[in-house]
């Protein structure tokens, strides 16, 4: 038809077959994480056995293949701020697998508290409003002026800065991580 616009899909196989007996784990959830450690759970089926696949961001890369007897894994040694994808699937006997579960998204966070000397200078961040410094917290008011990593080096500096905008008008705050130890005992420069 003259003025409308079209869209189409090209299928070239579909193949459509029994589930079996040995059903596929759902619910996989993370159940807490921190910033090298996930916690990862499903729901509990009757064989009890289970295959868990840790991946990396690209769903290809698997880091960690373990078989489970309990419905619950801990990874630790992971990378802080980090995304990756869980997989399970049961083990019912010998050659008698379910399908893996969808990938999930689970991330790694920021540590509970940076040990000192705790030290930044923004080089390893693009510049723009849109970047912040990892575990750094921003508050604004104002949608045309927020806290962000800058690349225009200021006189007498070279490198990525932080630039902080004020006026009577609007407000602008940024939260430095927690760090470990006693506030009267730190010092800024």
């Amino acid at each position: 038809e003259s003025g409308t616009a079209a869209n189409y899909i090209y299928i070239r196989n579909v193949r459509v077959d029994t589930v079996g007996s040995c059903v596929e784990p759902l619910q996989l959830t993370l159940m807490d994480a921190s910033a090298n450690e996930l916690t990862i759970g499903w729901e509990q089926l009757p064989s009890n056995k289970y295959q868990m696949q840790l991946l990396a961001e690209n769903k290809q890369t698997v880091l960690v293949d373990t078989i489970l007897t309990n419905n619950m894994v801990k990874i630790d040694g992971l990378t802080m701020l980090t995304s990756y994808y869980a997989k399970v699937r049961q083990i019912c006997g010998v050659g008698d697998t379910s399908i893996w579960s969808y990938p999930t998204l689970v991330e790694t966070v920021c540590p509970a508290y940076y040990p000192l000397p705790y030290s930044e200078n923004f080089d390893s961040y693009k510049s723009g409003a849109d970047y912040m410094p990892e575990c750094w917290e921003r508050f604004h008011s104002s949608t045309s002026y927020k806290p962000y990593v800058n690349s225009s080096a200021k006189a007498g500096s070279t490198g990525n800065g932080f630039y902080i905008y004020g006026s009577t008008s609007a407000y602008n705050y940024v939260v430095l991580p927690a760090l470990e130890g006693k506030i009267g005992e730190m010092m800024m420069s």
